[in-house]
């Protein structure tokens, strides 16, 4: 029986590197490529959301963990489509959290996903559409080329950044260089002025996430100046065509650093991938600014929906 849920009677357990074969075949059929279904994210946050699934229905994952030490589950919505597995999985995730005077919260999900349940489960559902939780989708060829007059600005960042460090390199990750990494992203952590409980509980993500480099198939590179790594990106995919830039942290005092190992990154991928998932915003005015001013291709909106007889908010 499960420890954290004893009266739950399905079988949840932890998300490990040993499920990522079992659980691929489901995150990679998720039609829309929100970064909350990229494995490596599942995996690296699991340690701070207490990230579990199981198997309901018949056949449909399920994916469910703990915020602010809530004392009951939060789930992410099973699947846009409505088939007859992913039915009888909300239905029974409905049942048992009634059962126990549970509120009942899906995220991730976005405004097809939120037609789709309203469609099957008619006046059910409330959704909420908090401010600007989205995922920033580009195409790779702009983040490569850079082309026209709306990113003049970002050309002009990475022209100033050659012409002061003419020397620099960009390389590819590699297993032999992981504790390079880590250094350089602590001490990028150690360069905030007040790093907050986000920022700390980020860096124990790259930590997990670097230290199972080659089980999760990462990927990215950094820029070297004078042999120092001043810039760093990791990515991993979510689908075929989609990336997800799950890390991009920067030494600002290189001026145009963050500019540079973008593009470097996106020029090295190949002509398959079509599409970079550089993630949420996460409310941070700054972090907005930097990802609005690539003038995203998509902006994947996500929402909460919650079951009308739950009391409680997320």
């Amino acid at each position: 029986m499960n420890k954290l849920y004893p009266s739950c009677p399905y079988e949840f357990k932890p998300v490990s590197l040993n499920d990522k074969d079992t659980l691929l075949p489901y995150l990679q059929c998720v039609p829309l490529p929100i970064c909350d279904y990229a494995f490596t994210n599942l995996y690296g946050w699991s340690h701070y959301y207490n990230t579990q699934w199981a198997i309901m229905g018949d056949n449909t994952l399920v994916i469910r963990f703990i915020r602010n030490n809530a004392h009951y589950p939060l789930y992410m919505l099973p699947h846009c489509s409505m088939s007859e597995s992913r039915i009888k999985a909300i239905v029974q995730l409905k049942e048992f959290s009634l059962s126990k005077g549970y509120p009942l919260f899906f995220f991730g999900v976005t405004p097809p996903c939120s037609n789709n349940l309203e469609e099957t489960f008619p006046n059910e559902f409330n959704f909420v559409w908090k401010d600007r939780s989205v995922d920033y989708i580009y195409t790779r060829e702009k983040l490569a080329r850079l082309a026209g007059k709306k990113l003049q600005a970002k050309r002009n960042h990475i022209n100033k950044f050659k012409k002061l460090y003419p020397n620099y390199i960009y390389e590819p990750l590699q297993k032999k260089d992981i504790a390079s990494y880590l250094a350089f992203v602590d001490k990028w952590l150690d360069g905030e002025v007040e790093p907050n409980e986000s920022l700390i509980a980020e860096n124990k993500m790259i930590h997990r996430i670097l230290e199972a480099y080659e089980p999760l198939q990462l990927f990215g590179g950094v820029i070297r100046v004078d042999n120092a790594i001043i810039a760093l990106t990791i990515a991993s995919y979510i689908n075929d065509t989609v990336v997800d830039v799950h890390v991009e942290k920067a030494d600002v005092n290189y001026e145009g650093a963050y500019a540079i190992i973008n593009n470097e990154f996106a020029k090295s991928l190949p002509e398959t991938v079509l599409y970079l998932n550089r993630e949420e915003d996460l409310g941070i005015p700054g972090l907005r600014k930097a990802k609005e001013s690539y003038h995203p291709d998509k902006l994947l909106e996500k929402g909460v929906a919650i079951l009308k007889s739950s009391k409680l908010s997320p």
